[in-house]
């Protein structure tokens, strides 16, 4: 078969670029999302101008948990032509992802593959769905504009002899590039040595010595920004097991990454987090992934196969969660090592290649029918990318116990004032999280929300969340912010500002009981019920303990274990028929019959009424433990 001409070459690339760019431009057309692109761009007076000062101050600091100020400063362009049209950004994102595409393809080309194979293999890397996310998703363009810096600086770097060459110099200006763009980029160095010890073009130690000037750089940022991410909160506990759950962390990491490497469905913008030191399928899958790379590695007989292996292995690396981040997986991580798709795919093509007519033929239709699958599954995803609304449900539906996902639906649903749906999916990521209190407090805005939706300003909620924010981090402001509440009515946000008094400072047996008596007031048992189960002796065996039992047994309708509980209280504390009088007025007085009804069957039959007292305003306070 005669080799196609020059031009001929280009238009096939220029062909395969283009088909490649294909699947993502559903996608274009989309919105700004509420997933980050709110604080990094429609929000962020940082990007909204193009001066001398917004690039200090875009340069001068760490901005959002971490410091990529290449990747903030391309708003700027993006902000000066397109204003705050969204499909301007997101055509930037996809004409960056052609240059990545043209890079690798060169590259691919450097390290000795031919045309045809480096063809196949830029095709399978264009058209992975697992590259939706970096691509389309405006607040990603850190992804592809830090793999155009990685592999031009790779590019580079494998064309030049020595450090005497101009070329080594510009590969470490594309380097520093990378990671000012993104700092997971500090991986380079190790790919280079991968890349020329497992092609065989120097020894592992001379590899070594020639990249030193570039290991260093990258061992100073990566301590930078270990250190960042712990002075942001971004960095998780270890998990629980020490070593062991830490070693299946890493595993379960890998695991998750090489499947949808392998077998892209079920993508999603967050996956769920529980069970991080748990060794489970995944972790076991990851561990045998593990082996298999450094077996591929090692003894696979394409240098291209093993040096596919190696980039996976060690460009993963930031990512494994050696350092427990915040989002332990997402798409995008595995956006730069994905390049081993290309060099294993690459790999495949020569072998096809060599092999007889037949073979050759079940292989072409083969690698095309992947090709075309995942061109399909990439469509589907960038369409998803299009909206909030179509990314969050697809974010349900593909990973329906993930917490953020029905947070990030139940923000959707808010902002269209679809409350009752909140509401609901808020409240099934408080099941899945019952600790975080995100989406606590949201539930209980939401709620406000429904109750006000026939009133014309809305603006009880804003108020309210404004009055959590300033009361968060003290405890006495947030009971007194929850008593506040209780009073409008608000029981949700009532029980989000106690919580989060109790988490601040542990409640005392006193404490315990004035909120049980606060609940029974709001007509809330269950509530008071798990107050009073937290409580313990000696304060759990008084009368005051006893009596708030009886109130909370009778909310929930249980009458005769109430009256029992209620002569328990009496017997340790004996009051007059007049004192039980009063406090069945009082009862009434604030709308609780059963309640009222609970003391007047505690009078002793004959009894005479005391004097008359007018009825407190509110339900007596509990006498001390």
């Amino acid at each position: 078969m005669t080799p196609p001409s020059r031009r001929g070459r280009a238009l096939l690339v220029g062909a395969v670029l283009l088909l490649g760019l294909a699947p993502f431009l559903p996608a274009v057309g989309g919105e700004f999302l509420n997933w980050d692109d709110d604080r990094f761009v429609v929000e962020n007076p940082l990007v909204r101008g193009a001066s001398l000062a917004h690039l200090k101050a875009i340069f001068g600091a760490p901005h959002f948990e971490a410091y990529h100020p290449l990747h903030l400063a391309s708003y700027l362009v993006d902000h000066r032509l397109f204003g705050d049209w969204a499909p301007g950004y997101r055509l930037h994102n996809l004409l960056l992802y052609l240059v990545c595409l043209e890079l690798l393809r060169r590259l691919l080309l450097r390290l000795g593959v031919p045309f045809a194979a480096a063809l196949f293999g830029t095709a399978l890397f264009a058209l992975h769905p697992l590259h939706v996310e970096a691509v389309v998703w405006v607040s990603a363009r850190k992804e592809t504009l830090s793999l155009a810096f990685f592999l031009g600086s790779a590019l580079c770097y494998l064309g030049a002899a020595s450090w005497r060459e101009r070329r080594m110099w510009v590969a470490a200006l594309l380097f520093g590039a990378a990671l000012l763009s993104k700092t997971s980029t500090v991986v380079l160095p190790l790919v280079l040595v991968a890349a020329e010890s497992a092609l065989g073009r120097r020894t592992l130690r001379q590899s070594l010595v020639r990249a030193l000037p570039l290991v260093g750089l990258a061992a100073a940022v990566g301590l930078y920004v270990v250190g960042l991410w712990q002075a942001n909160e971004m960095v998780r506990p270890l998990p629980e097991g020490g070593l062991f759950g830490r070693a299946a962390l890493v595993c379960k990491t890998y695991g998750h990454h090489l499947l949808k490497l392998v077998a892209p469905l079920d993508l999603g913008p967050v996956y769920p987090t529980s069970g991080l030191g748990r060794f489970d399928r995944l972790a076991a899958l990851g561990a045998v992934g593990l082996v298999a790379l450094g077996l591929g590695s090692w003894r696979a007989r394409s240098p291209f196969v093993r040096l596919g292996a190696l980039w996976l292995l060690v460009a993963l690396l930031p990512v494994a969660n050696l350092v427990p981040v915040y989002f332990v997986v997402q798409d995008r991580y595995a956006f730069i090592p994905s390049v081993a798709v290309a060099l294993v795919g690459s790999a495949l093509a020569l072998r096809l290649a060599e092999a007889t007519p037949s073979v050759r033929r079940v292989g072409v239709a083969a690698g095309a029918a992947l090709c075309l699958a995942f061109a399909a599954l990439s469509a589907r995803q960038a369409h998803a990318w299009r909206s909030n609304e179509s990314l969050w449900r697809l974010a349900v539906l593909s990973q329906p116990e993930a917490y953020f996902a029905h947070l990030g639906l139940g923000h959707t649903l808010r902002k269209t004032r679809r409350f009752e749906e909140a509401v609901t999916v808020y409240a099934r990521a408080v099941s899945l999280e019952p600790r975080w209190p995100w989406a606590r407090v949201a539930l209980c805005l939401a709620d406000v929300d429904r109750r006000d939706l026939g009133r014309t300003d809305g603006s009880r909620a804003a108020r309210v969340e404004r009055e959590l924010a300033r009361a968060w981090g003290r405890a006495e402001a947030s009971i007194e912010r929850s008593v506040a509440l209780l009073g409008e009515g608000l029981l949700r946000c009532a029980q989000v500002a106690e919580g989060r008094a109790f988490e601040l400072l542990p409640p005392r047996p006193a404490d315990l009981l004035a909120a049980a008596s606060r609940w029974t007031a709001a007509g809330q048992g269950q509530v008071a019920l798990r107050h009073l189960a937290q409580v313990g002796e000696p304060a759990r065996s008084g009368a005051a303990w006893h009596e708030l039992d009886a109130q909370a047994l009778a909310l929930l309708g249980r009458h005769d274990v109430a009256r029992a509980a209620l002569r328990r209280s009496l017997a340790l504390e004996p009051r007059p028929a007049a004192a039980l009088l009063r406090s069945a007025r009082a009862l009434l007085a604030l709308g609780r019959p059963e309640l009222a009804r609970l003391y007047l069957e505690a009078v002793p039959r004959g009894a005479a009424e005391g004097p008359s007292e007018a009825p407190p305003a509110t339900l007596p306070a509990p006498r001390g433990p």
